[in-house]
């Protein structure tokens, strides 16, 4: 049985996966788990936002991607 905290992490996952689809850096599988695609996306993402480039969908990336209105704010 997940915990809340597993369910949580993984509910962040998925919105930044649909979020990296819906502004073209895709197609990732929005199925809450990493993998190299999503690590790749997010490390384009972050190179193309001028964040530190990391490949994990970490608070910066959440708040970049809720700021350009890709995705809302969890």
């Amino acid at each position: 049985v997940a915990s809340a905290i597993e369910i949580a992490t993984r509910n962040r996952f998925v919105a930044v996966q649909r979020a990296l689809n819906r502004i073209g850096y895709g197609p990732v599988a929005e199925d809450g788990l990493p993998s190299d695609e999503v690590a790749n996306a997010v490390r384009r993402f972050e190179l193309d936002n001028g964040l530190p480039i990391t490949g994990e969908p970490d608070e910066q990336v959440v708040e970049r991607l809720v700021s350009i209105g890709a995705m809302q704010s969890i």
